[in-house]
């Protein structure tokens, strides 16, 4: 049984829709997939296990690395 919503449903349909590209599309659901997984990780019950915070590092360092690849101007305008 799948736990997608109709909202997300329409959701996919808007983004598939729109001038987004198949890069960015994948970009933005690995980041929201790493992002669940960090969220489900810290609000459980059980232990974190070091290698599990060695897994989600892996991932966020990828999507950061994907979304820059995917969305060149993502960072344009913000200074440090």
């Amino acid at each position: 049984m799948s736990n997608v919503t109709a909202e997300q449903l329409r959701l996919f349909k808007d983004y598939k829709e729109s001038n987004v590209t198949g890069e960015q599309w994948e970009a933005i659901t690995n980041a929201w997939l790493d992002l669940s997984a960090v969220s489900e990780m810290l609000n459980g019950d059980g232990p974190i296990e070091p290698s599990a915070w060695i897994e989600i590092a892996e991932a966020a360092e990828d999507s950061v690395k994907e979304l820059e690849e995917a969305f060149p101007d993502l960072l344009e305008g913000i200074k440090e």
